[in-house]
Parts: C-alpha cells; structure tokens; sequence
C-alpha cells in the first residue's frame, strides 16, 4: 500500500491561478505554493513565491517488480517542451529532511535542488524503496543496484529530460549513486559521490572485518528507526496521536539506553531492539566475513562498469574516509575507460560526518565539507555544478583541467583551540614526492600510560625483548612492553571518525579530542616523540607495523597516531584496527594464532593530511580496544558475534632489534604553510 507522510503535513489547497496562503491547519511554515490549473489532473506542478522560476512536480517512479517510489523534480519554469540533463538524488531520510517534499524550507534538499534548476537542470530527489511514502519494504544496501538502474533509466525517458543523466549524494546517498553505477545504466554519464564507501566490509558495517559497532546501531537507530515505526503503524491504521506518542517514546529509551545498554549487550546477535522494524542489523552479523553477500556490494570489485570519470569528495575524520581513497584509487586505475582513469578527481576537507568540536578546529570546512542529513553543502555545489555542465551539458568550463586532487591540509594550534586549514592543489595522490618515514617504538618496559618512558624515535632499538616464548618479563629493562586487555573493561571511545548522530545522544565525541582520559590507563601503551625542530607534513595513508604476541587465540590491536602540543594539550589524528585472526586482510578466511607467539601486524590508521608544527610531538597510542567504536574482541576464539563468553589476554608488544615495530609516516617536502 502507499503510506502516508505523517512526519510533515504539506496541504496543497487547489484553486484556479490562486495563491493560497494561511491554509496550513498545524501552522505549517512552509512557503505558499500555486498549484498549476493548466495541467492535467495527474501532472501536479507546484510553484513557490519564494523560489521564482522554478516548477516542482510530483513523481511516481516504478521500479521492475511493479513498485512504486515516490519523489518529486525541480526544474525551470519554461515552456513544457524544454528538454533539460538530469540530475537525481536518491535518499532514505525524507522523514529527517532530507527529501520530504517541493519546497519544503528546512528540507536539506531544496537548496541543491532549486540551485539546480537555477541552472538549467532537472533535479529529481526521490526516497528509495521501503522508506518514507515509496512502497515496498527497505532492505538496506542490497535493493539500490537494481532500483537505481531503474530510476535512472525512468528518468531518462521523461518529456522534461534530454536523456543525459547525473547521480549525486553523500553517505547513504553517496552509496546508492555507487551502487546505481556500477549497475551500469546506459543513460548515466556523471556521478559526484560525498563521504561514502567502496567496500562496505571494509569500510562501513565492518572496518577491516570488525564491526563498526556504534555506527551499526546509532546510525539505523537515529536516521532509519522512525520512518519505519511511522510507515508500520500507518499501515496498521493506528490513530496519529498514537503513532506520534509511540515516536516520542522510542526517542526516549534509544537516548536513555543506547550508550548505557544497548552498545554493551552480548553476543552481538542478541540485539533486537530493531526487530519487526528493519532488517539491516541482524542480516550483517550474519555475514561477518567477507562473502557473496559483500562482493555483489563491493564497488571496487565492479568498478570496470562505471566508463565515465567520477567526481569523488571525502574528508580526514569521515568514518569512510578509507572508503572514499579506496574508490578513488579504484577509478583511476581500474574503472572501464581510459577517460575514467585519467579525469576522475578527489576533493578532501577536514570534517564529514564528525563534528567540529573546536578541540581543536580545523576552520570551517573546505568545500562544504561538513554533513547534514546526508547534504552535500553549499560550498560544494559549484565544484560538482562545473563537472555535471562538463559532463552532461558539454560545457567549454576547462573542468577538465581541473586538479586531480584538492585537498585540505590541517594546521593544529599550538595552544588554545583554533587551528586552520590551506588548500593545496596535487596532479596526482598519493603526492608524487612522498617519502614514507619510520618512528620506532621504544621504552624500558613501562609505556602503560603518557607518564612512561614510552618513545618514538628514526632509529630502531637495538636492545634485545628480554622476553621468553611464555611472554615472561626476564628482567627490569626490556624492549617491551606488556598490558593486560579485559573485553569488560574496555578503552573507550575518544573522538575519531565516527558516524553517526553520537555526539547528539549522549555517546562518543567524534573528530578532534582530547586524550587525556585514555592515556592515563594501563591497558593503553603510549610513545612520544621528541619536539620537532621543523614542521613535518603528514599527507596520505599512515600505517603501523606491530610485532605482538597474546596469550589469546584471537584478540584485536588498536593504534591511534596523536599530536602533542607545545601546551601539552592532545587530539587524535586518526585511528585503526587490526583482529590477529583476519591479519592477512578483511577479505581473507580468519585463522587463528598460536598463544605467546610473535606475529607481524600492519594496521592502516587510514589517511590524513595535518602539519606537526615545530614544537610539537609525534605520539603514537596502541592499546587493543577503542569501544563503542570498534565492537569488542571476546578473545576466546570464538565467534565474537554469536557468543559472549569473555576472557582477558595478555598482550606483549616487542620494539626490539628483530622486532621492530614502528609508525610509519607519509612526508612531503616542499609545502610552506601561507601565511
């Protein structure tokens, strides 16, 4: 059946030329509108006095099983001959709006989509299946290949359209317009792609095959649950005040409970707080390596089915800041035509789907590099407004010249908390004159807190672990260092790239933080650098390479490279993972280790670009837990998503002569801070 929109309530009150105002019944703030009396009863064309020379339609968009989705269309206010490039977004959040309908002021939506028909565009935005007033049930990920190829192949074909066809979107958007790519509809010639993933094994659900834990439940919870319990009660016919009191009170227990509960309970699978709403949640935990049900998602291994170059806009803290490189890297060197390889291009600002909690900031952000509702910003649109006129119009706007990276290198303050950020414009990335530089781990045995003689220094220790097979201390002064990790005990979350809304429900900070809290722990080993006597800029993907041994047979390792400045205030620049059984990669089946045994890690922090100022130092945290963000190693060697059983291991990182572990760091030369 068709639902009902009863988050908003739009009347349209009809009448011959007029222009109906005070009609609104709730106080509705919405700008008047003039409903078209011209056209045919099934055409509703809606106009704004607000928004002069635009025309909105209201759309019924069928997919090839017979649904019927819903949306609507921006376009210029011409003659009903004039044929116009098409550019569609496809969203999930019209009920948190983004997407709720023509002229909606609020509705993330209508700045892009006026802004659009402005310049001589028709800008569809439609909900996806199974959300909002679109029929059909919502199964998350799976459904948008195939509906995007109809959506775009339906619009392609409309009296309004010429038939040259654009996608955009970020986050959840951003995935439908991958996924509406690489599905390959004839009719699809651009596609600009914010702050979204490749893998979504890799890079989403699961971060190098752990699960994305806090993002797993806020994000279906803060952005997904509503829209769903409103369609579930309509459909049942319950009264309105009902469904808006039964709103309200979910709102309540998921704020009161998800930090303090629900993120904590065991197994994973147990979880069914969104049972009877959506599916999403439990079906991921039972894929939970890498298999069919991933690769038939995976962008990068379908990536030779998108012929055109694509503009790709990421950011440092995103929590698919890997995802957004990785598609990159995927479309410069393996998409299905030499003028995708060649044209693709790469835009990274500081923020994404993190919040800017000035601890410290960065600025304000690079090219509307900050995310609401899944908008792309402002500031973006004339970076994607020249390749879509490049590209769909064949204007002569030289965007083809462009850059092939545009990328906001961040500047920490060294005290206070107001930062910055510059522009520096590459032909290629990673930079053409990176060198990859190592800083060793060090100390004497005791770098379980930032009071310890934990170090980071260009030269390996020569000294010997001082540890035996057993993972025995032999004596005081060893290149060592040991910690006890209890999956009941946790580190906790400090900041990071993390997604989404849990700044706003009483859950982990994301971006920028202080570190303080956590390395004052014994379960978190901490080494630090000397000053630096000149800037060192960091610009590209940071790794680790750790020689650990565990009394476990699986356990996780957790690395976070951190600036220290001159004040000795601190704030995490990036941070990852690594689970021992799945070391040789995501896409591998997990093996697990031997106990006490030395074993080579490398964990990918991901990708930054920031400035370690004079004076600052280096530091580099590994603990093995980062919780809610990460879900949490049981260390049993057991599923750790359908059991609960917990054990605690002991763990030993070796920076000895044979087992050197480092941080190893991207640095370019020749780059001065403006002033």
């Amino acid at each position: 059946m068709r639902h009902n929109n009863t988050s908003i309530y739009l009347p349209i009150c009809i009448g011959l030329g007029l222009v109906i105002t005070g009609c609104n019944d709730n106080n509705d703030d919405s700008p008047a509108i003039i409903v078209d009396p011209l056209t045919p009863p099934s055409v509703e064309l809606i106009r704004s006095d607000a928004h002069p020379g635009i025309i909105c339609e209201l759309l019924s968009i069928p997919m090839r099983d017979g649904i019927l989705t819903t949306g609507f269309v921006y376009r210029p206010d011409e003659e009903s001959s004039q044929e116009y490039p098409t550019v569609i977004t496809r969203t999930p959040y019209a009920r948190i709006n983004f997407g709720k309908g023509c002229f909606i002021e609020g509705d993330g939506t209508l700045a892009d989509g006026t802004a659009y028909a402005r310049a001589g565009y028709a800008y569809i935005v439609q909900s996806v299946r199974g959300t909002f007033t679109s029929d059909g049930d919502f199964d998350m990920f799976r459904q948008e290949k195939s509906d995007g190829y109809d959506s775009i192949e339906w619009a392609a074909v409309q009296s309004w359209s010429d038939g040259n066809v654009g996608i955009r979107g970020a986050s959840y958007v951003g995935m439908t317009s991958w996924q509406a790519a690489i599905s390959a509809p004839p009719s699809l010639k651009a596609a600009s792609i914010s702050i979204s993933s490749e893998d979504y094994h890799r890079e989403w659900v699961y971060d190098q095959g752990i699960p994305h834990h806090s993002m797993n439940i806020s994000w279906p919870e803060s952005a997904i649950t509503e829209d769903q319990i409103i369609r579930k009660e309509t459909e049942n016919g319950t009264a309105q005040e009902v469904i808006d009191q039964m709103v309200a009170d979910r709102q309540v227990l998921s704020f009161t409970n998800m930090w303090s509960d629900w993120v904590w309970q065991l197994p994973l699978t147990s979880f069914d707080q969104f049972d009877g709403l959506h599916t999403g949640y439990q079906t991921w935990m039972k894929h939970p390596l890498y298999d069919e049900f991933w690769q038939a998602l995976d962008v990068g291994a379908n990536i030779k089915e998108v012929n055109f170059p694509t503009l790709i806009h990421g950011a440092w803290y995103d929590i698919f800041a890997d995802g957004t490189f990785a598609s990159f890297e995927s479309m410069r060197s393996r998409s299905g035509s030499i003028e995708a390889r060649d044209n693709t291009k790469l835009l990274i600002s500081q923020y994404g789907h993190a919040t800017n909690h000035s601890t410290p900031s960065f600025g304000d952000a690079a090219f509307g590099g900050s995310v609401n509702a899944a908008t792309q910003g402002d500031d973006f649109r004339p970076y994607d407004m020249d390749y879509f006129d490049y590209y769909l119009k064949g204007s002569e706007n030289n965007y083809e010249e462009k850059a092939t990276a545009t990328l906001a290198i961040m500047v920490p303050p060294d005290s206070g908390q107001e930062g910055s950020h510059f522009v520096i414009d590459a032909s290629e990335y990673p930079l053409a004159n990176t060198e990859y530089q190592s800083f060793y781990l060090n100390s004497n045995g005791d770098a379980n807190d930032r009071t310890g003689s934990g170090g980071l220094s260009v030269s390996p220790d020569s000294r010997d672990a001082g540890i035996t097979e057993s993972g025995i201390v032999e004596n005081t002064s060893f290149a060592a260092d040991l910690f006890d990790y209890d999956p009941l005990n946790p580190v906790p979350t400090m900041g990071g790239n993390l997604c989404c809304f849990t700044d706003f429900t009483g859950g982990p900070q994301s971006g920028a933080v202080e570190q303080a809290e956590v390395e004052v722990r014994d379960d978190v080993l901490v080494y630090t650098s000397e000053p630096l006597i000149e800037p060192l800029f960091v610009i590209g993907q940071v790794t680790v390479e750790l020689f650990a041994k565990s009394s476990a047979m699986d356990t996780d390792f957790m690395a976070k490279l951190v600036d220290v400045r001159p004040d000795g205030s601190t704030h995490n620049i990036l941070d990852g993972a690594v689970r021992a059984s799945l070391r040789q990669g995501s896409k591998s089946q997990p093996t697990l280790i031997e106990a006490n045994k030395t074993y080579e890690y490398s964990i990918n922090l991901g990708h930054t670009g920031v400035v370690f100022p004079i004076g600052h130092r280096i530091r580099l945290q590994v603990s093995s837990s980062n919780f809610p963000k990460f879900a949490r190693n049981l260390n049993t060697g057991a599923s750790n998503e359908t059991t609960s059983e917990t054990m605690v291991a002991k763990q030993v990182i070796l920076h000895d002569a044979l087992n050197a572990s480092r941080l190893i760091l991207p640095v370019v030369d020749d780059i001065d801070i403006p002033e």
